[in-house]
């Protein structure tokens, strides 16, 4: 199917459903004035989704690098979700497994939490 323009963040779940679910992607990027309700929209999206990141283990159970905004925002993509790399907000890149809630700017009155799973790769057989 490919992706989808779309003119408003509100069309988004009904494209999604008809289509399935990598099917459209939201667009969002600071270039781009959005109106902040479309904004608003676009982070109860984002508030909805859940991202999984896999990542190398060692044996001790020590992660091979760390997971960075990029990974996250590619991330959101694959879930429909485009956003440029700079609105994905960490403090300090992601050095362990687990769940975390990371923040996601959009306009300077609209933030969302995304949550991010990081699971450990599974060796192949």
């Amino acid at each position: 199917y490919g992706s989808l323009p779309i003119t408003s963040a509100r069309e988004y779940p009904k494209i999604r459903s008809q289509l399935g679910f990598h099917s459209v992607i939201l667009n969002c990027s600071f270039k781009s004035a959005y109106p902040i309700e479309e904004c608003q929209e676009i982070a109860a999206a984002i508030e909805k989704s859940q991202v999984s990141i896999t990542m190398k283990v060692g044996p001790d159970g020590q992660m091979f690098g760390s997971v960075t905004a990029r990974m996250i925002a590619d991330a959101l993509a694959e879930d429909g979700i485009k956003l440029e790399t700079k609105m994905v907000r960490l403090d300090d890149p992601i050095k362990d497994l687990g769940v975390f809630p990371v923040r996601v700017h959009l306009h300077p009155e609209v933030d969302a939490t995304a949550k991010v799973w990081v699971v450990e790769e599974k060796a192949r057989e």
